[in-house]
């Protein structure tokens, strides 16, 4: 447990880093993912237990992606799950997360992996992730993807599910027998309810080519995104700012962010403050990792 004063320099580093949970009708920044994960069955729970679910599922999914990632330094947010209701959008009760990645492409890659380790590690998930652009799985993809596939007709058609790809195609079964009707929008998409309801049935397909492709693009992680994401420097600090750092490294990626972007009034704040001036406390030599 940290000491009260390194507590205090923690909460204070916070202050201002965290917007809440993500709305999923709230527009996407231009560096972020949104992932939803949806649990077979929670839909079929009353309002207590399909809450309860939700809860555990999300405790149990990060704490599981955090031993995933090793100790991994995100660059702006971490992977964090919380529960979310149905919405226009999504058609069922489901976990969020809106993950801002800065500079950083690793971090939105490692989101990927941790996606694919963790609907494979809980057969009962089925999950979606898209960045500002849309579909960017499919662009990694882009050499093997099915001819009938657009830009346009590619809506809710990619499901991550099992720790593989499910393509969501026109001619997919959910069991023997004809194929279901797939009411189709406009554009040549398909409502989430129907993806969902046909990536959980018996004859969803895991498209080979681009869970390859993807895969190939995440080989080597989550090492290979820790070498390539972060460095160490040799640091001055006030001693409580040191302590935190040591007891929580991931205060070190919203303190930079706040000391690069900060503006006249954040100078103004900063005078008064007293966690870790460096009038109030004595500076000591560490070593700080940081994100590239």
């Amino acid at each position: 447990t940290p000491r009260p004063l390194v507590r205090a320099f923690i909460l204070k580093t916070m202050e201002g880093s965290w917007g809440g949970w993500p709305h999923n009708d709230a527009p996407l920044e231009e560096d972020a993912l949104r992932i939803r994960i949806f649990i077979d069955g929670a839909s079929d729970l009353d309002g207590a237990a399909q809450a309860c679910l939700l809860e555990d599922g999300a405790r149990v999914l990060v704490g599981a992606a955090h031993r995933h990632a090793r100790g991994y330094l995100w660059h702006k947010d971490p992977f964090a799950l919380s529960p979310a209701p149905a919405d226009g959008e999504a058609p069922e009760a489901h976990l969020a997360c809106e993950l801002r990645f800065g500079d950083n492409i690793e971090d939105e890659w490692l989101a990927v992996w941790l996606l694919l380790r963790l609907t494979a590690a809980f057969p009962a998930l089925a999950a979606t992730v898209e960045d500002a652009d849309g579909q960017f799985l499919l662009v990694e993809a882009a050499d093997v993807l099915p001819e009938w596939l657009t830009p346009e007709s590619c809506r809710n058609r990619v499901l991550l599910r099992r720790g593989a790809v499910v393509l969501v195609t026109p001619a997919v079964g959910l069991a023997a027998g004809p194929a279901p009707e797939i009411a189709e929008g406009r554009d040549g998409g398909v409502s989430l309810s129907t993806a969902l309801q046909l990536a959980r049935g018996e004859r969803a397909r895991v498209h080979g080519p681009i869970t390859a492709a993807i895969r190939r693009r995440l080989a080597g992680f989550p090492d290979e995104a820790l070498r390539n994401s972060t460095h160490r420097k040799r640091c001055m600090l006030p001693l409580p700012a040191a302590r935190a750092f040591a007891h929580a490294p991931w205060l070190v990626a919203p303190a930079v962010h706040a000391l690069c972007t900060r503006d006249s009034a954040d100078l103004r704040a900063c005078a008064l403050g007293t966690y870790a001036s460096p009038t109030a406390h004595d500076a000591v030599p560490c070593t700080v990792r940081l994100t590239r």
